[in-house]
């Protein structure tokens, strides 16, 4: 399922990271082995909906290089799946894309997957450049208030996606998800499809992309216009 759905990403051809890094197995430090382009997955069933199950997609990064720019970088995307009597006859209901999660800045938002095109097979993400936000469409790329910027962008050739298990069961030797280090293990497990959120896009019309948290929407105007300033 998570090879189904693997994500189109665009990444900048200026990016200070490169691309998604490996990190090395068996250690509890988030050490890089490799810029290689590497995105860890997770699955997990959708709480009182035995059939559907959520994918989460982690794009990874040796730093982050914005503003306040700092070591190691963890992003998401991810997509709520109906699932059937086979992989094939699944269907992709939802995407979801975090950019800036958890703070101020949060311009996270999701879309109906007919929206994106993408209900048989991965969407196309675009992630910011240094920052590595993600974003469902290029033109959103500019509507955050951490000063992303989607510019020069290649799509990523992804070399694999390796399952990182839960955050107290991790597999495949990633014991460096519950590093302090990151937000990571805060990210594992939480459901970004919420009955609330998806109620949220379901009232709105099928072309509409929409906001994760709208309440934080007036703050980041009043940031965006004083980084335009």
């Amino acid at each position: 399922m998570l090879g189904k759905y693997s994500p189109l990403f665009m990444i900048s051809r200026d990016d200070c990271s490169d691309r998604p890094a490996q990190f090395a197995v068996g250690t509890r430090n988030p050490t890089v082995a490799d810029d290689d382009g590497t995105i860890y997955g997770q699955a997990f069933p959708r709480k009182g909906r035995p059939d559907e199950v959520e994918l989460h997609y982690y794009h990874l990064w040796r730093r982050d290089c914005g503003e306040m720019g700092h070591r190691l970088d963890a992003e998401h995307v991810s997509v709520l799946v109906r699932t059937g009597a086979s992989i094939a006859d699944a269907k992709a209901l939802y995407w979801y894309a975090a950019a800036h999660e958890d703070t101020i800045c949060d311009a996270s938002h999701l879309a109906r997957a007919a929206t994106l095109h993408a209900e048989e097979h991965g969407g196309t993400i675009w992630i910011s450049e240094g920052k590595h936000a993600s974003f469902l469409s290029e033109a959103m790329c500019s509507h955050g208030c951490g000063g992303d910027r989607c510019a020069r962008m290649k799509p990523l050739k992804t070399k694999q996606i390796i399952n990182l298990g839960e955050a107290n069961a991790p597999m495949n030797g990633v014991f460096w998800i519950n590093s302090i280090e990151w937000p990571l293990s805060g990210k594992l497990g939480r459901s970004d499809f919420p009955e609330m959120r998806v109620a949220r896009v379901e009232r709105l019309p099928e072309t509409d992309i929409v906001w994760a948290n709208p309440a934080k929407r007036p703050a980041q105007a009043t940031i965006l216009g004083a980084n335009a300033g």
